[in-house]
């Protein structure tokens, strides 16, 4: 029997909801949120063969790329579209919307979203985890050369070493200041250091990656950019046209 399945996901709980090809309810359930739990779901209903959709979300990439593993077809749906299909319903329930989602996989109408490979999400978290640090470092950076001004002292133009050393230079008219500002320092010696880290990462990782090494052989464009543009486009073979990846990264 063709079937089609509906996933609600949750932290904890996600509703499922099984209709047939008619679009007519089989089964409904609520399970953890787990792709072991949700397979044995559809195993116990006899639907492991089933299409299943499920929208976008923070937990949608581990729940696909697990699902998919476990031989579940599996399709993620951009949160936009499902919440236009479901926004006629009256009734808005977890059991519900798990019921409007297996009747829009039913259906075909709609677009699955490409979910990037975990390795393209690694190297994205490395580059966010990256931009963070070095915004926290500008914070610091700003927040040393306001202090001192209050105090007296402009420190001079630098970056890393230089502002370091201008730093542990610098007499404030009041004494009880320097230690505050050599805490603020520490933070900022830290977390420079731990930039430079994923630097070491991310340079290596580009170097063994072919995609990167041609992109940084194009003039002024360097390996943060290659790594960027890399997993904004993850496969390339999903656009038609060698145009589009470009109106993709806007």
């Amino acid at each position: 029997m063709k079937a089609y399945v509906g996933l609600d996901v949750s932290q904890k709980k996600t509703a499922i909801c099984v209709v047939d090809a008619a679009g007519e309810k089989i089964c409904q359930a609520s399970v953890d949120t787990s792709p072991v739990a949700i397979r044995s779901y559809l195993v116990a209903q006899g639907c492991e063969d089933a299409k299943v959709g499920m929208e976008t979300g923070p937990l949608a990439v581990w729940l696909s790329h697990s699902l998919k593993s476990a031989d579940v077809d599996v399709d993620c749906i951009h949160a936009q579209h499902v919440h236009a299909a479901l926004s006629m319903q009256l009734n808005k329930t977890d059991q519900n919307d798990a019921l409007g989602i297996a009747k829009l996989v039913r259906s075909g109408w709609y677009r699955p979203t490409h979910v990037k490979s975990l390795d393209c999400h690694h190297q994205r978290l490395m580059m966010t985890a990256r931009e963070k640090l070095v915004q926290i470092r500008v914070t610091i950076t700003n927040q040393i050369r306001g202090l001192l001004k209050t105090f007296g002292v402009i420190l001079p133009p630098g970056k890393n070493s230089v502002f370091k050393r201008s730093i542990l230079e610098s007499e404030p008219t009041i004494e009880a200041v320097k230690p505050v500002v050599l805490m603020l320092l520490d933070t900022w010696t830290h977390i420079t250091a731990q930039i430079r880290t994923l630097d070491k990462i991310l340079a290596q990782q580009a170097k063994n990656d072919p995609v990167c090494q041609l992109l940084t052989s194009i003039p002024g464009v360097g390996m943060l950019t290659a790594i960027s543009f890399k997993t904004a486009v993850d496969d390339p073979t999903r656009f038609n046209s060698v145009n589009h990846p470009w109106f993709h990264g806007g």
